[in-house]
């Protein structure tokens, strides 16, 4: 496994790049509203519906994973606000 060296604020552009050229391509309509966290120092990735089991998942495979996220077409992978469905405990940190 080939680790880049990536600087903080390069994560959000790479993790853009890896998800639109390399996954994004992949992907059915089945995945729609999936999660996909990227490892972007390694350009891997997990897809699925459960959010901290792909971050648990990438962090087994390489410790020192730094993280993108994208939900599958959608603008965004968090909805915050009324109605967004998520537990209680996170509502109170939105």
């Amino acid at each position: 496994m080939e680790v880049k060296k990536v600087k903080f604020q390069d994560i959000p552009e790479l993790g853009r790049a890896i998800y639109k050229d390399e996954i994004l391509p992949t992907l059915g309509p089945d995945d729609d509203g999936k999660l996909v966290v990227i490892d972007v120092t390694t350009g891997n990735y997990e897809i699925d519906g459960r959010d901290i089991d792909l971050c648990m998942k990438l962090l087994k495979r390489n410790p020192e994973a730094l993280t993108w996220a994208e939900r599958v077409g959608r603008p965004a992978v968090v909805s915050m606000g009324g109605g967004s469905g998520l537990p209680s405990k996170l509502r109170l940190l939105s």
